[in-house]
């Protein structure tokens, strides 16, 4: 049997339609697996735009604890909150100003009293970021909290520090507050 011209057209269409399939398969499979990598990355590493409140979630999402390291900054007065892991290999390292907890007057006395007792239970060297997210975000719901940076100043927000500038405290803090 003798093959012609269009078949050899044939062939050649059938091969490319079957190299563009499996090209389309394999790029969607990277594509996706790279931007879930991202979304996950950017699920975990706090950034100096978060809230306060999500800055606690990025925590625990970090496997750190609700106290962290401390640091010195050059420029800065007082001890800042480390927000991030050190060490990852950035030359910059997150800081920022304590969250603060503004108890709300109105809040019933045995819930108040409640709500306190949770929270400094998981202030202490056991506490879970993502469980004292889960408190405070249900307690700010509720209208029985307010969460802010503290102290509250244009030059309190969590910034990066260059490498060289800051020196990092040994002693863990409670990066939650109650102002």
């Amino acid at each position: 049997m003798a093959y012609g011209f269009r078949d050899i057209v044939r062939v050649a269409a059938f091969g490319s339609l079957v190299g563009a399939a499996i090209y389309l398969v394999v790029a969607g499979t990277v594509g996706a697996l790279v931007w879930n990598a991202a979304r996950s990355q950017a699920a975990r590493t706090p950034t100096p735009n978060d809230k306060p409140i999500e800055i606690l979630r990025k925590l625990g999402r970090q496997g750190l604890g609700v106290r962290v390291v401390q640091a010195t900054v050059q420029g800065r007065n007082g001890n800042l909150y480390v927000l991030q892991t050190p060490g990852d290999g950035n030359n910059k390292l997150l800081v920022g100003p304590a969250i603060g907890l503004i108890y709300e007057d109105d809040t019933p006395g045995p819930d108040l009293e409640v709500l306190r007792g949770q929270v400094n239970a998981q202030r202490g060297a056991d506490g879970d970021p993502e469980m004292l997210w889960q408190i405070l975000t249900e307690a700010a719901r509720k209208n029985q909290v307010t969460i802010q940076w503290h102290p509250v100043n244009e030059t309190n927000w969590p910034f990066y520090a260059e490498a060289g500038h800051y020196t990092l405290l040994q002693v863990p803090a409670p990066v939650v507050e109650e102002i």
